[in-house]
């Protein structure tokens, strides 16, 4: 019998994030955490970038038990927006409920980043409310658990709270609702530069094994966790690509993580991720591993080499191994 395994592919799609969660064995279990970008001139070039639709094409994957749209930004739900049409979608986890009202219209009118961002989520948003998906506002923290071979899988939403998320729909509502263009041009750029804040932090627990995937929060989102277990994991995803303004010592002896993943491109794009944020980590003993960096040394980021297409972790009873992938073929 094949042995019950978690599968974690961190995908290298240059500035952005996309993470698949998979389990083997006789109930096998799948779950998408954002999709990256899908802008072409982010991936010619670079063959050991990868698309999120090139992923699941060449492991081909068609069902989602579980997606987990953490935030709107570009980087992060581009990818599923070019993916969505092939993908039947059970459950989805989201941070903004788009009212029905609003479904279909579109905003970006000025080329403007954030509102192609807002009018790709809509897109999404419509496809999963038409296939009947069930989705789930993730306004407090959220649960699910599952059995896999006797083995009990958890995956937890931690959300930002009910204010920060309520503030953002009434942003948005202006954004839809107002006439005036100068003042949906001035809320647009509120909603971009707050937006990280609203993000949902995900938790899976396996046996042994904890993982945190904490998105682009910032670094007081921790604190109604910092004297809890909540956080502990063995592998730990950098927030927001790593930002040195969004972890610290504390933080990560909280979370006594033995990995840190670093989603990143290697053209340093908004100075990330920050120079001192691999020192700190080694100094704490942590094993650093870059999405684009060198295959040789995974915790050297070489700004020539695009190393793989994906950082996998397979995660047993018996132990956890970090391997890198690449699906370019010279």
């Amino acid at each position: 019998m094949r042995e019950n395994s978690l599968i974690i592919d961190f995908l290298n799609v240059g500035f952005g994030e996309s993470i698949f969660v998979r389990t083997t064995g006789v109930k096998p279990l799948n779950i998408l955490v954002d999709g990256g970008d899908n802008r072409h001139e982010m991936f010619a070039g670079i063959p050991n970038r990868i698309k999120l639709s090139e992923y699941l094409r060449r492991e081909a994957i068609k069902d989602i038990d579980l997606m987990i749209l953490t935030h709107f930004h570009r980087d992060h739900i581009a990818g599923i927006h070019e993916a969505i049409h092939g993908l039947t979608v059970r459950e989805a986890w989201v941070n903004y409920l788009i009212p029905c009202e609003f479904l279909g219209r579109k905003l970006d009118v000025d080329g403007s980043g954030i509102s192609q961002s807002i009018d790709m989520y809509n897109d999404i948003f419509k496809v999963l409310e038409r296939s009947g998906a069930r989705i789930r506002f993730v306004d407090e923290d959220v649960e699910y658990k599952t059995d896999i071979g006797g083995t009990t899988l958890r995956i937890t939403g931690l959300t930002p709270g009910k204010r920060v998320l309520a503030k953002l729909s009434r942003d948005m509502e202006m954004i839809y609702d107002t006439t005036d263009p100068d003042v949906r041009a001035e809320k647009l750029r509120e909603v971009d530069k707050s937006l990280n804040q609203t993000c949902i932090v995900v938790k899976i627990d396996y046996p042994n094994t904890g993982v945190l995937l904490a998105s682009d929060v910032p670094l007081s989102f921790w604190e109604r966790f910092i004297s809890t277990e909540t956080l502990k994991a063995v592998i730990l995803k950098a927030p927001h690509h790593g930002d040195i303004d969004c972890i610290n010592r504390e933080f990560i002896e909280t979370v006594g993580a033995k990995y840190l993943v670093i989603s990143v491109d290697n053209e340093g794009i908004y100075d990330l991720p920050s120079p001192e944020i691999e020192e700190l980590a080694e100094s704490m003993g942590l094993k650093v591993v870059f999405t684009e960096g060198s295959i040789d040394n995974c915790c050297e980021h070489d700004k020539q080499d695009s190393g793989a297409s994906i950082v996998r972790f397979t995660i047993t009873r018996q132990q956890i191994t970090c391997k890198h992938f690449s699906t370019h073929k010279a």
